[in-house]
């Protein structure tokens, strides 16, 4: 949750203190709401995922996950 609320509040105060120093067109702001869309998407997507599966499965997920990326960033 705390991840979420960070990832989430973060973007959002950027663009908004941006915005307000003129630094932001309203092109930007159209972008933002393209990708708003599938972000949000994911994370209703990520949660309903997390809340049928066990902590156990997650965890093995994880760290797999923890793995494969170690081993690119070895062969890389």
């Amino acid at each position: 949750a705390n991840i979420l609320f960070v990832s989430t509040i973060f973007p959002i105060s950027t663009i908004v203190s941006m915005a307000a120093q003129g630094a932001i067109g309203s092109q930007t702001f159209i972008r933002f709401a393209l990708i708003l869309f599938p972000y949000a998407l994911g994370i209703w997507v990520g949660t309903r995922i997390f809340t049928r599966s066990s902590d156990q499965l997650y965890r093995r997920i994880a760290l797999w996950f923890i793995f494969v990326v170690g081993l690119f960033a070895v062969m890389i």
